[in-house]
This record gives structure tokens, sequence and C-alpha cells, in this order.
């Protein structure tokens, strides 16, 4: 899901672990591992820096739900 389209969830594939690189305020550079959740979402904040929404990296539109269905279907199960 994502704030910038309220309401819908989707099923997204992504990497569980990445590599990242980048520079500092103080123009340090620096390289990190993220994974899991964390690398979930640096992926998901990068791509709205490149004009993407989740959205457009479902691969199905079967996969997508209401937050309601979502809620009931997922959260509920665990």
């Amino acid at each position: 899901g994502c704030l910038s389209i309220p309401g819908i969830r989707g099923v997204v594939p992504r990497y569980q672990a990445i590599e990242v690189e980048y520079t500092t305020r103080n123009g340090n550079l620096h390289r990190q591992k993220l994974t899991d959740f964390v690398a979930r979402i640096f992926q998901h904040e990068s791509d709205h820096l490149d004009g993407i929404v989740f959205l457009d990296r479902v691969e199905s539109t079967q996969e997508l739900m209401t937050e309601q269905e979502y809620q009931q279907q997922i959260v509920q199960q665990k």
C-alpha cells in the first residue's frame, strides 16, 4: 500500500536484500546493506523519486484489493 494511493493494496515483488550507496548532507559517501522490511521500504521510496508508484510494479491486477479486504484477509489471519 501507499499513502499516494489510499485504500488500495497490492502484491509487489521486491528484493529481500539490497546494497545502497548514498551521500550524506556533509558530502560523505556511505554504502549500506538493507534487508527485509527496510529493504522493501527503501525500494518503495526510491521508486517515488523516479516517479513510480506501486501500481506500476503490480504484476497482476487480480492481486489488488481494498484496504478493508486486506485487513480482513491478511491482517486478521496473523
